[in-house]
């Protein structure tokens, strides 16, 4: 069945483990949804360097340790944060779908209509850390995971 379904990335800094900026795209694919989760996973590595970085928006807060922050949380927070918010994210998505031209048999039926996302969109969530210098890898492949630690204890000054 062909629908649209969505990659989103979390950017996350290295340096004080705090996500800071977010972005998504959407895909309209045809496939069981395994099939569309394969392609999600296997675009997640990449795609998010073709696609608009946003501010996390300061509507959003997270109380940690009885502090809100707003425009930033804590990476820790990020899955939990993303689940209680994902309407948002995908409205902020969805208002950027085209409309599309319905055709009838005269001018009368003519019409746009608004593209909407399922109710329930599939989706995956992938988070990029990004050093000071502004390299980003996903934390997904055991390379890119290496890369995280010893940036991480490079910016500590233990490496």
């Amino acid at each position: 069945m062909e629908e649209i379904i969505v990659n989103f990335w979390i950017y996350v800094d290295i340096g004080t483990d705090t996500a800071y900026n977010w972005c998504g795209k959407m895909y309209c694919v045809n496939g069981t949804d395994d099939e569309k989760l394969k392609l999600l996973v296997s675009l997640s590595e990449n795609d998010f360097k073709t696609v608009k970085r946003r501010n996390l928006s300061d509507k959003l807060s997270v109380i940690v340790n009885g502090e809100t922050m707003t425009g930033k949380l804590p990476a820790s927070c990020v899955d939990d944060y993303f689940d209680s918010n994902a309407d948002w994210f995908c409205v902020e998505l969805e208002n950027e779908l085209p409309d599309i031209f319905i055709f009838g048999n005269g001018a009368k039926t003519n019409h746009l209509i608004k593209q909407k996302l399922p109710t329930t969109p599939l989706y995956v969530l992938t988070i990029l850390m990004e050093n000071e210098n502004g390299e980003v890898r996903p934390v997904t492949t055991n390379a890119n995971k290496e890369w995280i630690k010893s940036e991480r204890l490079r910016l500590r000054g233990l490496h």
